[in-house]
């Protein structure tokens, strides 16, 4: 996750603007999973 941040920051300071915004979506995703994860967790304590 953080390493799909920052390859975002990247392409925004190259001008890359519409990419980086695409790209939200794989930041997304990843945040996504690791809710799913940390629900998973509680219900197992």
């Amino acid at each position: 996750m953080l390493l799909t941040g920052r390859e975002l920051v990247q392409q925004y300071q190259r001008g890359q603007l519409e990419e980086s915004r695409s790209g939200l979506e794989k930041l997304d995703a990843h945040a996504t999973r690791m809710e799913n994860l940390l629900q998973e967790l509680e219900q197992l304590v």
